[in-house]
């Protein structure tokens, strides 16, 4: 009976874990964010950026978030007008070159910040040539008053030669637009939208890593 008794417990014990799941490191909760943001890598956003008049496809080519030793998260995303790399190897003149397309464009965020200071996370409204049919979408995350720095980048290529047949674009080269990094209250995240409870899942997982951010610095406070 004793022993029928323990094994009983064993199990309740063993069902009570299973139902409830481990908790994450902060570590895991960060691998488990990014495994959520690089869905986005291969589909497009519908934007007006680098000065367009109008609004053109822009494809993601990497969306990551990461975690420094000093809890300061950094998110970056970078975005073309271009579904893939579009540099290749030519030789002109027997010189080698890499060339591009004449319109190739890259742009890339990179946002820093405290998980400390966020305030809250909400789906970012339609904006810039944002269509609801886009399969990527934005969540936004609202800061302590600009806590947050923001640094924008533009690639493009600067050199456009010919020969006797064609025309060449080539040093291809990332220019800041904010050089001295610019302070924000907002920072915008890119998820993928097919899976109707992405949001809710990424959303539980910044406020969970701010919950342990929090536990770390003042594992006593309120």
């Amino acid at each position: 009976m004793q022993r029928l008794t323990i094994f009983l417990l064993m199990l309740l014990s063993f069902n009570l874990c299973y139902s409830q799941g481990a908790s994450l490191t902060k570590e895991e909760t960060v691998n488990y964010i990014n495994k959520k943001l690089k869905e986005v890598v291969g589909h497009y956003m519908t934007l007006s950026e680098n000065g367009d008049t109008g609004s053109r496809l822009w494809h993601y080519r990497f969306n990551r978030l990461t975690i420094s030793s000093d809890n300061k998260v950094k998110y970056e995303r970078m975005r073309s007008n271009y579904s893939e790399n579009q540099g290749t190897v030519k030789y002109v003149l027997g010189r080698r070159y890499t060339v591009y397309p004449k319109d190739y464009y890259e742009i890339d965020h990179i946002y820093s910040f405290s998980p400390e200071n966020i305030i809250s996370i909400e789906e970012a409204p339609l904006e810039g040539g944002r269509k609801a049919s886009d399969p990527v979408s934005n969540m936004m995350i609202i800061l302590s008053e600009n806590t947050g720095l923001m640094e924008r980048g533009v690639g493009a290529v600067t050199n456009h030669f010919t020969d006797d047949y064609n025309d060449y674009y080539t040093n291809f080269e990332r220019k800041l637009t904010n050089p001295d990094q610019k302070t924000t209250s907002r920072v915008y995240i890119s998820y993928l939208k097919g899976d109707g409870s992405n949001f809710n899942k990424i959303k539980k997982a910044l406020e969970y890593l701010k919950s342990l951010v929090a536990a770390e610095d003042d594992p006593f406070g309120d």
